[in-house]
């Protein structure tokens, strides 16, 4: 199936989902709003209409339960060390109403991830939806979870239900002292009967059980999420148009304030939420709006600063910049910008942005512990002197030993599949701290 082809399947089924909602693109605020017994204020800024104009355009709307943070953070099989038992936080903060109680029981910061445990108790079906999490009012975007955006355990159960489980935000910048955390939730319940998607074998079908009120087990009333590529539309004609149309308010957004670009990422968070609730939770009504805050040590992490190393290689094909790069006791990130400065064209270099990975001093592989790992990548940016650019952002596992030195390292496949030496960038640690001596 092309990609005309799935948004207009999609488009079908939002519209057959959405039927009587479309044009009242704000309800879910003013519903939320009353459930809070207040009235929503109307502020129109910079922001709202830069959001609200890409919105128009182009939208993309678009896990097993363990018994505590540490289960949740370390699932995949490893064991956690000393200290990152030490970076382990006690919070107990949580809400009780409705026949629901929710609790942050733990908390871990690292300098690039915020982590959080739950403990979640039910008396009836219910589905707990993430609207969004901020340290110091800055947003903290969700990274993974396997407690949150699902029902509370089994909801064709009967009886009470008790489930815990964790949930990881990526942080723009390490925790301060005494950070100020705030989990923003909604507690929605099935308006009509709890059906297994599974049981219904065509699309036809599954559209029919949506307009009879009923709501998946999944609560995905169909396959909506789709991820709208800029590359597999790079050279659709009317793509392309699209997003000529689009450049004026690209201009408006390089022009925000950093004020006016906060409100705007805020504003750009609700209005996605907005709409995942209303495309997947159509035929569920909201039970309870509600946020827990809480305050967090985030000075007990010591994270050692990675600087890039120049003299010890440049990559022979592209060019590069890091952005950042560090390593703490939970884990190894860096972000960086790849350059077409070289004979490798986007393309190549897209290719080469999703299949890095990481060596040390010895050029041997790097050994990470079995646990979650994020890669991001993709899609062409225009820095501040107007070069073109797509970033790299790897969000690994803790290190098992801390290398000299760690080579990042581009993949090749087919007849050069292997390390691509040539292109290597290196990064040498900047300094040394407790993590090393724990290490060795």
């Amino acid at each position: 199936m092309t990609l005309h082809e799935e948004q207009e399947r999609v488009q079908r089924a939002v519209e057959h989902s959405l039927a009587g909602m479309k044009s009242d693109p704000w309800l879910t605020q003013r519903v939320l709003a009353r459930a809070k017994g207040e009235e929503p204020v109307k502020k129109v800024s910079a922001a709202l209409i830069l959001v609200i104009a890409l919105m128009l355009v182009t939208m993309a709307v678009g896990l097993a339960a363990g018994t505590g943070l540490l289960d949740y953070l370390f699932r995949g099989g490893a064991k956690p060390s000393a200290r990152q038992r030490d970076l382990l936080q006690s919070v107990n903060a949580g809400h009780s109403a409705k026949g629901v109680s929710i609790a942050v029981t733990e908390a871990l910061a690292s300098s690039g991830r915020l982590s959080m445990g739950f403990s979640i108790t039910a008396d009836q079906p219910v589905w707990v939806h993430l609207l969004d999490v901020a340290v110091n009012e800055e947003d903290a975007p969700p990274q993974d979870t396997n407690v949150l955006n699902q029902f509370v355990g089994d909801p064709m159960s009967e009886g009470s239900r008790t489930v815990s489980g964790g949930l990881t935000c990526v942080l723009s910048q390490p925790i301060p002292a005494d950070a100020h955390v705030k989990v923003r939730l909604a507690l929605l319940v099935p308006a009509g009967e709890i059906v297994h998607k599974s049981d219904f074998s065509t699309e036809e079908e599954l559209h029919k059980v949506i307009g009879q009120g009923k709501v998946f087990l999944t609560g995905d009333h169909g396959e909506f999420q789709v991820e709208y590529d800029r590359i597999a539309a790079r050279n659709d004609p009317e793509q392309n148009a699209i997003y000529a149309q689009l450049e004026p308010y690209y201009a408006m957004e390089r022009a925000l304030t950093a004020e006016e670009t906060r409100e705007m990422k805020h504003l750009e968070s609700m209005m996605y939420n907005m709409a995942d609730l209303y495309v997947h939770y159509g035929n569920m009504r909201l039970l309870d709006d509600f946020t827990i805050d809480f305050v967090l040590n985030g000075d007990m992490e010591n994270a050692i600063p990675l600087n890039r190393a120049e003299s010890d290689g440049t990559p022979v094909h592209y060019g590069v910049r890091v952005e950042q790069a560090f390593i703490d006791a939970m884990g190894f990130t860096l972000r960086a910008r790849l350059y077409p400065t070289g004979s490798w064209t986007e393309e190549r270099i897209e290719q080469a942005a999703s299949a890095f990975a990481f060596y040390d001093e010895e050029r041997r592989p790097l050994r990470f512990q079995d646990m979650w790992v994020e890669k991001d990548s993709g899609g062409w940016q225009t820095d501040e002197s107007g070069n073109r650019y797509t970033e790299i952002c790897y969000r690994m596992p803790a290190l098992e030993s801390l290398p000299a030195l760690v080579y990042a390292v581009p993949e090749g496949t087919g007849a050069n599949a292997g390390p691509l030496w040539e292109d290597a960038f290196v990064l040498v640690p900047g300094g040394t701290v407790a993590l090393r001596e724990e290490a060795q």
